[in-house]
This record gives structure tokens, sequence and C-alpha cells, in this order.
């Protein structure tokens, strides 16, 4: 048993109408907010479970990102791993 604690370092949400569409723009609960569902969501978690990423969305402001949508960030994805 590790005595490490798995954490969740960032977290965005996007919104869709009925149709499954998107405007384009990402979210982030506002500080003062507390979602203690989001606080357990790596309850359960081993190291086992996860590898080391090298995602280029991770710790970048958005001002520097060229993924104007969810659909966007998929589609480089999708490049990235026909590689």
């Amino acid at each position: 048993m590790s005595d490490k604690t798995i954490l969740v370092s960032d977290i965005t949400f996007y919104m869709v109408d009925e149709d499954g569409n998107d405007n384009g723009k990402t979210y982030r609960l506002k500080p003062e907010i507390r979602c203690k569902e989001l606080e357990y969501l790596t309850e359960g978690f081993t190291e086992d479970m996860l590898e080391e990423s090298d995602n280029p969305y991770i710790y970048k402001p958005k001002s520097e990102l060229n993924f104007a949508t969810p659909r966007d960030w998929n589609k480089f994805v999708e490049e990235k791993n026909d590689e």
C-alpha cells in the first residue's frame, strides 16, 4: 500500500444543448464552490490505475491553447494517436 494520495489536478466542464452541440466554451467551478462529489472522485484509485501524462493541456493557461472546443481537442488527440 502506497502512502501517496491521488488528487485531481484540473477539471473543466462544457455544456451541450439537446442536440449535443457545444458553445465552444469551457468552465471551471468558482473558487468558493465546494463540490463534495468531486472530492471523492479519486477515492479507491490506486497508483496502478494511473500513467504519467504528457498532455499539453495540463498546466497551461487557457490563453496559450489553440483548442476552441472539446471537439477540437478530440481531433488533436486523434491526430497525435495517428502519428
